[in-house]
């Protein structure tokens, strides 16, 4: 082999070589980098889930609290409530005609009429205000939304419990049963439900005195207080209002319902309940048996 062929050879196989190394040296250098990339896109995926995670243990912002309906009352609207009063309907006893039942006397109501009348109140987003705020309301501290409305059922009769109770639940609404508590004893609570409010018509005064009227009138002091707070035993603590058995009271009636804590009692005198009336003397609007559904509007708007 000549010279200059041996030469050409040998420049060859180092360029060649050369080659070979630049493409290991690519390689490398590739590899790194990928490498490079996929360590920081882990940091990045870490520091990410760490932040979420970080996110997640942090405490939620607390809510602001809602206004209740009270509070969020115009000087308007609380004026006009003022002047329009509140209307405590008064209701006793509930029949069914679909099924044979028949009402004896105007304390009765027909079933689907109270529905028609519970339906309206429901529709019309009428509100049942608390005693609380009934309170309030006759003392000046507060106004009533214009649409409100106190429902009260007196006695306690299973009718109501068997007939209305149902209704009420089934349009989400609230009741007031002044309860004879003495015809119940120890079973009352049985019959609680969301849409009974237990209150007081007196553990066994619902019966004739001395005199003829309310045994409420010639009781003894003593003797009331004990009536009282037995009433109060079989309710509970919320029991705070008072019905006069039969709508009669006197003066001594009313300081012994202050001096038990009372804070409110209703007779059967007709009309609305206005700012300024006495806590111990408030009058209410009769539910009679045959009235119209236009009627009963007329008496809640």
């Amino acid at each position: 082999m000549s010279p200059t062929r041996k030469k050409k050879k040998n420049n060859s196989k180092k360029f060649f070589i050369i080659i070979i190394i630049l493409l290991i040296i690519l390689i490398i250098w590739l590899f790194n980098k990928n490498k490079s990339n996929t360590s920081t896109d882990e940091n990045t995926n870490t520091t990410s889930a760490s932040s979420e995670g970080a996110d997640n243990l942090s405490p939620e912002p607390t809510p602001e609290p809602t206004p209740s309906v009270i509070e969020s009352l115009s000087s308007e609207e609380i004026q006009l409530s003022k002047e329009r009063g509140l209307p405590v309907l008064m209701y006793h006893f509930f029949y069914d005609a679909s099924a044979g039942e028949t009402g004896r006397d105007n304390n009765y109501m027909e079933i689907s009429n109270f529905e028609e009348q519970i339906k309206y109140l429901s529709e019309n987003n009428y509100y049942t205000p608390t005693w609380d705020e009934v309170l309030g309301y006759i003392s000046g501290s507060n106004g009533l939304p214009l649409k409100s409305v106190v429902l009260t059922v007196d006695d306690g009769d299973e009718s109501f419990f068997r007939l209305a109770v149902p209704i009420l639940e089934k349009y989400n609404f609230k009741a007031t049963s002044f309860v004879i508590t003495s015809w119940y004893g120890n079973t009352l609570s049985e019959y609680k439900s969301d849409s009974i409010d237990f209150q007081s018509h007196s553990n066994n005064m619902h019966i004739a005195g001395s005199d003829g009227k309310g045994a409420f009138l010639t009781m003894s002091y003593e003797n009331a207080c004990a009536d009282l707070e037995a009433s109060r035993s079989s309710i509970g603590d919320t029991c705070k209002v008072f019905c006069y058995p039969f709508g009669h009271f006197n003066d001594k009636c009313k300081q012994t319902l202050k001096d038990c804590n009372y804070i409110l009692a209703f007779t059967t005198k007709g009309g609305r309940v206005f700012p300024g009336d006495d806590p111990y003397e408030l009058p209410r609007v009769r539910m009679s048996k045959g009235d119209s559904i236009q009627s009963f509007i007329n008496r809640v708007k």
